[in-house]
């Protein structure tokens, strides 16, 4: 598809970077995004820690709302709302979360998330408001 980037390519930011997640799949309205689940990353009861899994869906869904073909300059975007509903619980192996842009202006977006294992199996799910930005804002 035009418009796609698939290339793995650094995690964007230095929470991501240090929990792992990169971004797999960048194109208009869509993101994906990957971590391997290791020990690590799981509660006292070995399932993947909720907080992992609202991570991996607030970066997806946000994403799904910044992409720019080249040349066109880069936007940021911060979250405004994520609401996050845990379905089934999930161990060590490859989470994907998928964002989807699904509406919204020129400078707030809605975007809905989902982690899914390969086999088909609802892990949790995401929906939340994006408000764009031209610049990182200062800290």
């Amino acid at each position: 598809m035009e418009n796609t980037v698939t290339l793995r390519q650094r995690p964007i930011g230095e929470f991501n970077k240090h929990v792992g997640l990169e971004l797999t799949k960048w194109q208009p309205d869509y993101a994906c995004v990957e971590v391997e689940i290791e020990s690590h990353h799981t509660n006292v009861m070995g399932i993947t820690h909720g907080g992992m899994l609202v991570s991996a869906l607030d970066f997806a869904c946000g994403m799904s709302g910044c992409f720019r073909a080249p040349p066109e300059p880069k936007v940021y975007c911060m979250t405004l709302t994520l609401n996050t509903n845990f379905i089934a619980p999930m161990g060590e192996g490859l989470l994907q979360a998928h964002g989807r842009r699904v509406g919204g202006g020129r400078s707030v977006f809605f975007a809905q998330g989902d982690i899914t294992l390969p086999d088909g199996t609802l892990i949790a799910t995401a929906s939340g408001a994006f408000r764009l930005l031209d610049r990182k804002p200062k800290a």
